[in-house]
């Protein structure tokens, strides 16, 4: 058998583009299927991280949905308890001649503590609401409780000697309203101006 002589000065032309045009064939060939499995585990890649990032900001979402849920549900309750304590107030207030008369004493600094707010009240208010609205609850707790105590202290003594409640404590009262409408604003900027940030 003869050996073929394959030295490349020997080949015509004609064979040695055909000689190329097959090792590129052959390259292509090895060539393709690594190209195809690197674009398909890059797109891959991508679509997994893309899936990963739309999970991530609908987990977000739905953790903002709840608390904001929450926040609503908090300002509501908390709107709701100040009513409560504001008719208190209001109430000893208006019937503050009339208690008198009757010769009673009354214990109004019990009739508000009763109207404190609740400890799981309070715990949603320090997780939800703003720092502003926290402020604006204690000022018109503290405005409560500053009348109360004004009413039992300094003016049991002046009703049971049948005389008019005072200018101060007129001033605490409208101290008790002013606070009241401040918080309800703060609660509803809370809300209002708070979803503007809202997705």
């Amino acid at each position: 058998m003869e050996l073929l002589d394959l030295n490349w000065t020997s080949l015509t032309a004609e064979t040695k583009v055909a000689l190329v045009a097959a090792g590129i064939a052959l390259l292509v060939g090895f060539a393709g299927p690594f190209v195809s499995w690197w674009t398909t585990s890059r797109t891959l890649k991508a679509q997994r991280r893309m899936a990963a990032d739309q999970l991530e900001a609908q987990r977000k979402l739905a953790a903002d949905e709840r608390v904001w849920e929450e926040r609503r549900k908090v300002g509501a309750d908390l709107l709701e308890w100040a009513a409560s304590l504001e008719d208190r107030v209001k109430k000893a207030h208006d019937f503050y001649e009339d208690l008198i008369m009757r010769g009673q004493d009354p214990d109004i600094v019990s009739f508000i503590e009763e109207a404190c707010i609740s400890r799981q009240l309070e715990i949603r208010v320090r997780a939800y609401c703003s720092d502003e609205v926290k402020t604006a609850e204690e000022a018109f707790s503290d405005a409560a409780h500053g009348y109360a105590t004004l009413f039992e202290f300094g003016e049991a003594g002046r009703a049971l000697d049948g005389e008019p409640p005072s200018d101060e404590l007129n001033a605490a009262i409208g101290q008790v309203w002013a606070r009241q409408a401040e918080l309800a604003e703060k609660i509803s900027n809370d809300i209002v101006l708070g979803s503007a940030g809202r997705p």
